[in-house]
């Protein structure tokens, strides 16, 4: 890569990210194409020969941040620990993706772009789901998730946490000297109210009938 290349790869990476900082902060719709140039030190000619458009723009700065998030995810679910550490991790992860305004910003994007809906729906269709339920198949290969519930419903409650976790952080913490609350939370959500399901009860037994002598 010689001297201009690197710099166009620079003035790219720049308004790319400049672009994402004013989305989050102001939303898409409301941020202009002078104010990303301005906040990237470029000339608006030089965004619109980069990316021929702010929307081609705000497409592929949502595709670069889906990608970022998901490593981070993905890292979490893969890497080392139990069950349940791993998925605190997790839980962790989407909580700071919240706290950075991505949640508001991806759904006023899937609302305003169909493209935009369009790829996040792809990504979480071919990449997310089935590092999921591989995530979730482990657990209950392992003995620390219940191999009696299906896939997609243990799916649709970890996804019920993250929602809950982003109300509640504390939730979802890592750090020592937890609250016995956080705790009691976490396991009410591992182990349900019950513990286990309850026991099947036994027919009783028939009656034998007596025999005339």
């Amino acid at each position: 890569m010689n001297g201009y290349e690197r710099r166009k790869l620079r003035s790219r990476e720049s308004i790319l990210r400049s672009a994402l900082e004013l989305f989050r902060a102001s939303g898409i719709r409301k941020v202009s194409v002078a104010q990303i140039a301005k906040r990237s030190g470029v000339d608006p000619v030089t965004v619109y020969n980069n990316f021929g458009s702010k929307e081609e723009l705000a497409r592929e700065a949502i595709g670069e941040l889906i990608r970022s998030h998901w490593v981070v995810a993905r890292a979490a679910i893969e890497g080392s620990g139990s069950f349940s550490e791993r998925l605190r991790r997790l839980i962790e992860a989407k909580r700071e993706e919240a706290a950075g305004s991505s949640s508001e910003l991806f759904a006023d994007a899937m609302r305003d772009d169909p493209a935009i809906a369009r790829m996040i729906k792809d990504n979480y269709a071919n990449e997310v789901l089935p590092v999921i339920d591989a995530f979730i198949k482990k657990g209950q290969a392992e003995g620390a998730v219940r191999a009696d519930i299906s896939a997609s419903t243990l799916r649709a409650y970890i996804e019920l946490l993250l929602e809950a976790s982003r109300s509640h952080p504390g939730l979802a913490s890592s750090e020592r000297g937890l609250s016995a609350l956080t705790e009691e939370m976490w396991a009410l959500f591992l182990y349900g109210i019950c513990g286990s399901p309850p026991a099947a009860k036994s027919p009783a037994p028939k009656a034998k009938k007596k025999t005339a002598r």
